[in-house]
């Protein structure tokens, strides 16, 4: 991998994202501080700032262009370039992006889609150093990417379980938004658990704080500077205030995993299933509304093991209630293969309880 000196001489947007600026949007707006056992409003995130963006750093990466495959299988081309006619660099593209420093020793969160095909990684930090980087791990199912550098003295944001986020809550989103620098935008979380395709892929915090292309893999920050998620995606360039990120929780499993095992392994039962709701419970006489309507058993599944049926609902998981059927299914895909869940079944109106053993997903 070429040295940090080379990388320098890349395009501007690596001069561009080496300027370092803090922007803060909506500063004027007031908010209580959650959590702080404070009345006094909070009239500045300044305090959050300073302790999440130093942890934020700016990818830069090189990959082959859209093009490049078509003219590599050209034999013309082919003789052009063994002849020195074509530079190497003629067939690379630069793609931009973000991520979090979650650990001293130098790893870095992002998102997979922002390294994929990469032959080059530069990372800018927040002060101002550049390191290459390379690529640990990463997990095409969660969109995530684990790389490290290595660099003394880094400021890191900790991943934990324990981080509470609601719909209302105050969030920032830093980044480095098309290339401009180290950016930081205000918004609220407007919605949680919300499902983007496979359900393994984890459930998703909806906020309209401003996301732009480059934001890719950076932090998503509570009022106190802790992370809350990673910003993923936004729902398409024609519209304005939804964007999404990974929840903290779902990055933790996923990086605890490709540390641990240079992989993610996901639990598995065998159901397929959809969400119920208040019309539906009523219909079919269901104590709740909140529970995850079976239509599917894969065969020798453990769900068809234990007697799972179509038709059923889980309405319960280990004891508990839960909130929404996209719960229980990541609750699944987040068990160690080998554990034993209990499940709370709607059938014929009563409530059984079956017990299922996860096995790792196919």
């Amino acid at each position: 991998m070429p040295s940090s000196t080379n990388l320098k001489d890349w395009i501007w947007p690596i001069v561009a994202g080496a300027a370092v600026g803090f922007i803060l949007l909506s500063s004027s707006i007031f908010q209580s501080h959650p959590n702080s056992g404070s009345t006094q409003p909070v009239a500045s995130y300044s305090t959050a700032v300073s302790k999440a963006a130093p942890a934020v750093v700016s990818i830069y990466t090189r990959r082959l262009s859209s093009e490049s495959g078509e003219l590599l299988n050209d034999a013309a081309y082919r003789l052009y370039r063994n002849l020195g006619m074509v530079r190497n660099e003629d067939l690379q593209s630069t793609v931009l992006g973000s991520g979090v420093i979650i650990s001293p020793d130098g790893f870095i969160a992002t998102n997979r889609h922002v390294i994929e095909g990469a032959t080059n990684i530069l990372v800018i930090l927040a002060d101002g150093r550049e390191a290459s980087a390379s690529i640990y791990a990463d997990d095409e199912v969660s969109d995530l990417a684990l790389l490290k550098i290595n660099l003394p003295n880094l400021a890191h944001l900790e991943l934990s379980n324990e981080q509470t986020t609601n719909v209302g809550d105050v969030v920032l989103a830093i980044g480095n938004p098309v290339g401009v620098g180290l950016t930081v935008t205000q918004g609220i979380v407007s919605a949680t658990q919300r499902v983007g395709g496979d359900i393994a892929n984890g459930l998703y915090l909806q906020t309209d704080a401003a996301i732009n292309p480059g934001n890719s893999g950076g932090a998503l920050v509570n009022s106190r500077g802790d992370l809350v998620g990673i910003s993923t995606s936004i729902l398409g360039r024609q519209t304005e205030g939804i964007s999404f990120a990974i929840p903290t929780p779902t990055v933790k499993f996923v990086v605890d995993s490709l540390i641990t095992n240079g992989r993610v392994i996901r639990g598995w039962l065998g159901i397929a299933g959809g969400s119920i709701n208040a019309a539906y419970a009523r219909e079919f006489n269901i104590p709740t509304e909140h529970g995850l309507a079976v239509v599917g058993i894969a065969p020798n599944s453990p769900a068809e093991a234990a007697g799972l049926e179509t038709g059923d609902v889980i309405i319960g998981w280990n004891g508990k209630p839960i909130s929404s059927g996209a719960e229980i299914m990541q609750n699944v895909a987040t068990a160690a293969p080998g554990e034993t869940l209990t499940l709370s079944v709607w059938r014929q109106n009563r409530e059984i309880t079956l017990a299922l053993e996860v096995i790792e997903r196919p």
